[in-house]
């Protein structure tokens, strides 16, 4: 077999290959979908909620959050029960996951007595309810990107499943850059503080010229500072000083 034939070949393998696992997860996604939306109908619960992973994982969060329904460590770890405790990341299990995210939503409804509410605290946290306009709660960004979810992909739920792991993947790196940003920002206030230290320390120092008969002993007493330090600041290595001769002494007291 020639080249050419053996680079068409792999190409014709590759291709098929891929047609194969583009079937297996497109096929994965729908019966996710269609799972969740069977769960949603047994609940009593919105079918918009279905889009709701979609949404949720193309936003960053202040808090680590993961998942499928990127839920807060806190409520996988009080929704779960004695059973299901293990070592691994229960978030990262789609059935728990649903499981937890579905009961904690049917849970704020009955709290709050509104499904916009109920998504809205699910979503940013109890405090963004009392923040929004009670007039309009369905204006709060994450319901307005549901609803465009919900038209968009009304007829393909599919879809939106599929797209939720590359949201996810893309939402972990500009966590990550974010954090770097912090951590550099931190950094570079520290810096800062330093050097306006230095600078303060510099500013406050004065010149003290030697006279006849003075002492490191008897300048460090006028000055309210220490002879090591005089010593230091100078790069003196004994305490012998001649007239005339000047130092440097970092002191606000004269």
């Amino acid at each position: 077999m020639t080249n050419a034939l053996r680079k068409i070949a792999a190409a014709g393998l590759w291709l098929a290959v891929s047609a194969s696992c583009f079937a297996q997860d497109a096929g994965r996604f729908g019966a996710l979908a269609d799972s969740l939306r069977r769960e949603l109908q047994a609940r009593g619960m919105p079918a918009r909620i279905l889009f709701l992973p979609y949404v949720l994982s193309g936003r960053v969060f202040e808090d680590e959050r993961a998942g499928l329904w990127s839920l807060s460590a806190v409520d996988a770890v009080r929704l779960s029960s004695p059973a299901s405790a293990t070592a691994e990341d229960l978030r990262l299990d789609d059935g728990f996951a649903t499981f937890a995210a579905l009961s904690r939503l049917d849970e704020l409804h009955g709290l709050l007595g509104s499904w916009d509410q109920a998504i809205l605290a699910f979503a940013e946290g109890p405090a963004a309810v009392a923040a929004a306009d009670t007039g309009a709660p369905a204006g709060a960004p994450v319901l307005r990107a549901l609803a465009e979810a919900e038209t968009r992909f009304a007829d393909r739920p599919s879809e939106a499943f599929a797209a939720i792991p590359g949201r996810l993947a893309r939402r972990d790196r500009e966590r990550e850059a974010l954090r770097a940003a912090e951590a550099a920002a931190r950094t570079a206030r520290v810096d800062s503080l330093r050097k306006k230290s230095a600078a303060a320390a510099i500013s406050s120092a004065q010149v003290y010229r030697v006279k006849r008969g003075d002492t490191l002993g008897a300048i460090a007493v006028r000055y309210h500072v220490r002879v090591s330090d005089l010593k230091k600041w100078n790069n003196l290595r004994g305490d012998m000083i001649r007239e005339g001769q000047k130092l440097v002494i970092h002191s606000t007291s004269r």
